[in-house]
């Protein structure tokens, strides 16, 4: 190791010196041309990019180095694991071999003793470099270390010179263009005795010439934040392989946490890169559009002799030709300098887009490496305590927490930063005070028009979802002021960027804003005359005690938690400590106030209210809910005090997150609850309207009798059943819900479980056409993808059972349609809601069309044969459904039944006859037989009524009697109107018929029924005589009559 020795003495000294290891001093750069200094920084790049390299060679080695002892102690056990089994092996073979096979067994155990010779050899040498390498252990990592530093030394003094390079590059660039500038405005004064024609030439040059020279600049500007992106996207590549082999080296200890957090605070924020890429887009655009510009100047150019031609001929008459030939040549001169000052100006432009769209590309690589090496980080920053033991920190360590604390120059420095940022940005300060200034003036207004609004609820004929929306509105101005001024002054001192405390402070003024709006907005909504008791229908009771919790929780909460994301944040020695204390101090707040908020109280609410179907579950659970929340804090509070409070820090993001959904989620329940009970409530109330104005009607055609005594017949609600109606719609809500929240929580929560991304690895062993760049390619469809069909086939097996009552509230209720259209439509939506849904499911675990039409086909012989008749009745449902010859609600005869249509299904339709019977009839039925529809196209039916009267009685007067009682009939129509006539004579009576037409067959029954009875009355009250059938005997007198006296016990007997 003498030579090792000698070589790390020999780079320290080098290193220690301060020469020039690069070799790069000697080179001048100010003797070098334009063309020869742009191939030397060529070549001092790829000379960077392998020292880089190198590095990263090195830092690999030196991770191996720090790693061999464990290595060499494992490697020594199995060695000598193998051998002691070996040797176990070669006895166990040498006892079993006896009789014939001596001779080989000798010869095997012969081999085999050489073998294990072999083997322990190898073992032991093994051994003995193990040792050699152990023995030498700090020099080898002596040597490792200071070649490592030596390469750095050597890259940092290349780097330097690189960027001197570039500078001097720079400098040409701008000489170059600075000269031509010169040039030209030296000619414009040249000009200024000759004709308009060159001197508007001139002009023209001196501007293209600044504006080459201007974007000249920008193209070095960007060519050099194109340099430093690059340089910058190495290092971070370069630290993140360093950064990871030191966490696999030295494992999860409190000081790979801190040059964690060091290199997490270093990396770039992917918002800065949003706004500079804007800009950026921006510029492209222009350079672009000015190089179109530049290029159809060229292109209208022409021929310069011709533009030479068209200039001069203006001038030809008053100069002579001596002077016209001078004119000539300096119009020419002119020219050919502005279309060569186009063409570099064209050139410069596309320079520019191409190194904007290079540094787009470069900053875009740049924040996704620094996305990635955030999620490590974070991944392993979760896994490490970053302080302490709470009750293990010493007394020093307090004083000196608050003495940093209390340090007026800290402070008064950060004092001085805020200043400097408001100073930065007046507009956005006057904005800010105007936004704030007339929220704080409409809070009166808010307040008198949620009183307002309160009473309107009451009546369902005032009642509305507007009024709920305006509620809500109100509710959000009343609590935005103080968010407002908070919001603005930590978004101000974040976009100043001052410094790092002030950007730690408007961070923490912005989480601030945030929660103090979460608990307003519920405090409002929970006061009196607001959304929870006038529209929620919660109980004053519940909103009282939450309302007198936010009270004390709003401000000490408030003050806790920001003050515990500011003291996290902010990059002060000492801080943590404090923001432990005021994290543990904040999570305690939270247990008193949901300990009070959900202990037991009085009544909470009555459970027939639709309106509390959500609170039902959250009052009668309130102590798992509170249990459940109570483990998460403690679980949080725990980590934080037992010096994982980075970890704890991360989940109370994630957990304060999920808070507002879940907060979002109860109001926006509610809110569709609310918005379901008025649709319902409406429906009833048009309902309840509809049976009164026909009981009015009808009171009136029967003569102005009273309520008390008038018999109005129930009417049935045939079209449309609001309670089953909503009971569906409130399944889908509670289902889209149920599928929103756990979208959300998987959004909160997928950045910190990894795991759930690794689902897209596992592959299942099938695939699935998926469009890449235009092109159709089979990609395998991994667990996720079938995960997401599952999900698929569950939302449509929802979907297809409960959208029909949503559809019917939303949409059909409002349309001029009859209930039979409404049903069919429905129907017809759920069978497009199930074949949807199957196709896309199946598309995506593979399962195409392309890939299932032969099993379709297959399928379809085979149903031919075995289910033609289930087939036949399906596709009879389908016509029924489009072709409607029958609908829900019709009355028809289908053979010697009669009913009512109740249900049409996919196989059969359902019939209620007027015994409430109900007959199961296949769709096939309807199709191939004959069928009666009472109600197809006109409810319009007539009935027959004949009446007889006895000989002799006055026709006419009956006919006008039973003509008047059809006429004073409610039910009975005028148009048609009714028809008496003289039928015939009958046997016994004169035959009258009585023919009227009713609306429908819902009445028929009980009409008929009265108007026989009135006409009877009235044919009493007349004397006219209703006959009853006679019947005349005739006796045969042509032969004795044989009379028989018989004896009826004896009969009997």
């Amino acid at each position: 190791m003498a030579g090792a020795d000698e070589r790390i003495a020999l780079l320290r000294k080098e290193i220690a010196s301060g020469d020039d290891l690069a070799g790069v001093e000697s080179i001048d750069l100010q003797s070098l041309a334009r063309a020869e200094l742009e191939a030397m920084i060529q070549k001092q790049r790829d000379l960077v990019s392998g020292h880089r390299a190198r590095i990263l060679e090195l830092d690999a080695g030196l991770s191996a180095l720090i790693q061999a002892p464990a290595q060499v102690a494992q490697q020594q056990t199995v060695t000598e694991s193998a051998a002691g089994g070996q040797a176990t092996d070669d006895s166990g073979a040498g006892t079993k071999a006896s009789g014939s096979d001596s001779a080989t067994a000798n010869s095997q155990a012969g081999n085999g003793d050489k073998l294990s010779s072999l083997r322990r050899r190898i073992a032991e040498r093994r051994q003995e470099i193990a040792r050699i390498r152990l023995a030498n252990q700090e020099t080898l990592n002596a040597l490792a270390t200071v070649e490592r530093n030596h390469e750095r030394r050597v890259l940092a003094q290349r780097e330097a010179f690189l960027d001197k390079a570039v500078e001097r590059l720079r400098q040409l660039r701008e000489k170059e263009t600075s000269l031509a500038l010169s040039d030209a405005r030296e000619a414009q004064r040249k000009t200024a005795l000759e004709p308009p024609v060159i001197r508007e030439l001139a002009d023209e040059i001196v501007e293209l010439r600044e504006e080459v020279a201007t974007v000249s600049r920008r193209d070095g500007a960007v060519a050099e934040q194109l340099q430093e992106a690059s340089t910058r996207l190495d290092r971070i590549r370069d630290d993140f392989v360093t950064t990871r082999d030191r966490v696999d080296v030295v494992g999860a200890t409190p000081a790979v946490g801190r040059m964690l957090r060091r290199r997490l605070a270093n990396l770039p924020s992917n918002a800065g890169y949003r706004r500079s890429a804007k800009l950026r887009r921006l510029e492209i655009s222009e350079a672009i559009d000015r190089q179109i510009d530049i290029d159809e100047t060229l292109r209208q150019f022409g021929e310069v002799e011709t533009e030479v031609q068209r200039l001069l001929d203006p001038l030809s008459h008053a100069v002579t030709d001596d002077e016209r030939d001078r004119l000539k040549t300096r119009i020419r001169e002119l020219l050919v300098e502005k279309r060569d000052t186009l063409v570099q100006a064209h050139a410069r432009y596309g320079a520019v887009a191409a190194r904007l769209t290079q540094l787009d590309l470069a900053q875009r690589g740049l924040v996704d490496k620094a996305r990635e090496i955030v999620e490590y980080i974070e991944s392993e920053l979760m896994t490490i305590p970053s302080q302490p033991v709470f009750h293990l920190v010493g007394v020093d360590a307090w004083l000196r927490s608050i003495g940093s604390l209390i340090d007026i120059a800290l402070w008064r420095q950060l004092a001085l930063d805020a200043l400097a940022a408001v100073r930065s940005d007046p507009a956005s300060v006057v904005l800010v005070l105007l936004l704030a200034g007339v929220l704080f003036g409409s809070r009166r207004f808010a307040r008198r028009e949620i009183r307002r609004i309160g009473p309107l609820t009451r009546k369902i004929r005032t009642d509305g979802m507007r009024l709920t929306v305006a509620t809500l509105g109100y509710s959000v101005l009343l609590a935005s002021f103080l968010p407002t001024i908070l919001g603005g002054a930590g978004w101000i001192l974040r976009r100043a960027s001052v410094s790092d405390l002030s950007v730690s402070l408007g961070a923490a003024l912005l989480r601030a804003a945030m929660v103090l709006l979460i608990l307003g907005l519920a405090r409002q909504i929970v006061r009196a005359e607001g959304l929870a008791i006038r529209h929620f229908r919660w109980t004053e009771d519940t909103c009282g005690r939450i309302s007198r919790n936010l009270y004390w929780f709003l401000p000490l909460g408030t003050v806790a938690i920001t003050t515990n994301w500011f003291l996290f944040n902010a990059s002060v020695n000492g801080w943590n400590l404090f923001s432990r204390l005021s994290f543990l101090v904040a999570l305690a707040f939270v247990v008193v106030f949901f300990w009070r908020v959900m202990r037991q109280g009085k009544t909470e609410y009555d459970p027939a209210d639709a309106q509390t179907a959500l609170s039902d579950p959250l009052v009668r659970r309130r102590g798992r809910w509170f249990f459940v929340l109570l483990l998460v804090l403690l679980l949080n509070g725990g980590m934080s005090y037992f010096g994982y409070h980075y970890t704890a820090m991360r989940l109370d993001f994630y957990f304060g997150w999920t808070a507002v959904l879940v907060l979002a989620m109860v109001l926006l329940h509610n809110l569709l609850l609310r918005w379901s009970t008025l649709v319902q409530r409406r429906l009833r109330f048009n309902e309840l309207l509809k049976r009164r104005e026909e009981s009015r009607a009808a009171r009136v055609s029967q003569g102005g009798e009273s309520a008390e005594t008038a018999d109005v017949a129930a009417v049935e609600e045939k079209d449309l059943d609001v309670v089953g109606l909503g009971d569906q719609t409130r399944r889908v809500l509670s289902a889209a819900l149920v599928f929103i929240g756990l979208s959300g929580l998987y959004l909160i929560w997928d950045d910190l479980f990894p795991a759930l991304r690794v689902l897209d690895d596992i592959a299942l062993p099938f695939t699935h056409s998926v469009i890449v760049d235009g092109v159709e390619t089979a990609q395998a469809v991994s667990l996720r993808d079938l995960g997401i069909a599952l999900i698929v086939f569950a939302a449509t097996f929802i979907g297809a059972r409960n959208l029909p009552g949503l559809l019917e509230f939303v949409v059909l209720q409002r349309l001029p349609i009859d209930a039979g259209a409404r049903y069919a439509t429905i129907t017809i939506s759920r069978y497009l809601i199930v074949a949807v849904g199957v196709l896309v499911g199946f598309s995506m675990i593979g399962a195409d069309w392309s890939k299932l039409q032969w099993l379709v086909a297959a399928l379809g012989v085979g149903l031919g044969f075995g289910l033609q008749e289930i087939v036949a009745n399906f596709i009879s449902g389908i016509i029924l459904l489009f072709e409607r010859p029958i609908r829900v609600g019709d009355v028809i005869t289908l053979g010697d039944t009669s009913g009512t249509v109740n249900k049409i299904r996919i196989r059969a339709t359902t019939i209620r006859n007027w015994d409430q019977q109900e007959l199961v009839v296949p769709n096939k039925e309807f199709i191939t037989g004959r069928l009666l529809n009472w109600t197809l196209s006109d409810p319009i039916n007539r009935t027959l009524i004949p009446v007889g009267v006895a000989y002799g009685s006055d026709v006419d007067k009956a006919l006008q009697i039973m003509l008047d009682v059809a006429k004073q009939h409610p039910h009975v129509l005028d148009e048609p109107e009714p028809v008496v006539v003289f039928e015939k004579f009958g046997a016994s009576s004169l035959d009258l018929v009585l023919r009227c037409y009713f609306f429908g067959l819902e009445y028929r029954i009980t009409s008929i029924s009265e108007i026989n009875s009135e006409i009877n009355r009235r044919f009493t009250e007349a004397g006219i005589e209703i006959p009853f059938a006679q019947s005349d005997v005739h006796l045969n007198t042509l032969e004795p009559l044989q009379v028989v006296v018989r004896d009826g016990e004896k009969h009997e007997d």
